[in-house]
């Protein structure tokens, strides 16, 4: 299969710490990486690499019936931000996932990143990784001068929750659509196209040309951008945070917009949310809420996917890996409730891998 990333890449200096500096402290790292980052960016390395350890799942649901769902005790978990969902169902809390292979997730697949990268050591770091990674790399230039995004990471030890300093590429304005360093014309070998929303001119003309082919298109996404509703039309699936859904929610004019729903948590206001993504004809999605259920909306119906318990070492890039999972695993199948509801089961557990160690590289080692 070959799936398409778009989106942003960025260095990210990561730091292990036993606890956050006060002013003035120094402190000393205990672990110490250096890796590519950005949503779209791990999400294709996700997507690249093969997953023999995750099982096969299955993928009944429990439907949602409004009321307020129960989180698992759950030691260590990721932070609000990081979803990190398992492999039970909320209608079997104790069934364990069969004992196969997942054919999907066993098979090494190819990623292709479509990003702007500085020309500058920063840059050229960020493809170095990426292609260590067996991610394909189709990078626009950043203007002269302007180097990627540096983002520094200091994680906590005891919790495994990470705080973000990110400083961003400084460009001037935004650039403007640019002839874009894929063919666009010849997308018949893509089998899905996943985007961050970063980019929004090589973004934009992605998911109109994969429109076009047919091609099934995933949101990620995890903080509203102005220009969102651009996007949305050209979107199959959205998985995007809880933030992400309260503004959503604020947005519809339905009668579930009201004051009440307007001031309540995403949770609360899910079926807002949907309704407000199915003006823009998005039939499946999902709510990533950290260690509580993912939310879903399946072509009409909707259900939930309950956490696992996993002690957290890292949460750094969970997300971002969930989403690499849920790509690979419908890549190249028919779009229903059943491969939907099945890729977030996969997206969970690889998720749940991923911040079981230091850093976002070591736990595909």
């Amino acid at each position: 299969m070959r799936g398409l990333f778009v989106g942003l890449a960025t260095l990210d200096v990561i730091q292990l710490v036993s606890a956050l500096p006060q002013p003035d402290e120094k402190i000393r790292a205990r672990q110490v990486a250096l890796a590519a980052g950005g949503p779209a960016a791990n999400a294709a390395v996700a997507f690249a690499q093969r997953f023999p350890r995750v099982s096969t799942v299955s993928a009944s649901s429990q439907p949602h019936s409004g009321s307020k769902p129960q989180s698992a005790s759950q030691p260590h978990t990721a932070g609000p931000s990081q979803a990190v969902p398992g492999p039970h169902t909320a209608a079997h809390p104790q069934e364990a996932p069969g004992p196969h292979t997942c054919a999907s997730l066993n098979r090494a697949d190819e990623a292709i990143l479509l990003t702007r990268l500085s020309a500058d050591l920063v840059g050229n770091l960020i493809r170095a990784d990426l292609e260590e990674h067996q991610v394909t790399v189709h990078a626009q230039s950043l203007p002269a001068g302007v180097s990627s995004t540096v983002a520094t990471i200091l994680v906590t030890e005891s919790t495994g929750e990470r705080a973000v300093i990110s400083a961003t590429d400084q460009r001037p304005v935004q650039p403007e659509p640019a002839e874009i360093a894929l063919d666009l014309h010849d997308l018949h070998s893509i089998d899905v196209i996943e985007t961050d929303g970063y980019e929004t001119d090589l973004t934009l003309a992605v998911l109109q040309a994969g429109r076009a082919h047919g091609i099934p298109t995933v949101l990620d996404g995890g903080s509203w951008k102005p220009y969102m509703e651009q996007l949305l039309p050209y979107i199959d699936v959205a998985i995007v945070s809880e933030a992400f859904a309260g503004t959503c929610a604020q947005l519809w004019p339905g009668p579930e917009s009201s004051s009440q729903v307007r001031h309540t948590r995403a949770s609360e206001a899910s079926h807002a949310f949907f309704a407000y993504l199915e003006q823009f004809g998005v039939q499946y999605a999902a709510i990533t809420r950290g260690p509580r259920p993912i939310l879903y909306h399946a072509a009409g119906k909707h259900g939930e996917v309950r956490p696992c318990q996993v002690a957290a070492v890292d949460t750094l890039g969970a997300g971002d890996f969930f989403h690499g999972a849920f790509t690979k695993s419908i890549a190249g199948k028919p779009l229903n409730e059943t491969t939907f509801v099945t890729g977030l089961h996969h997206g969970a557990q690889i998720a749940a891998q991923s911040i079981q160690s230091f850093g976002t590289r070591s736990w595909l080692r």
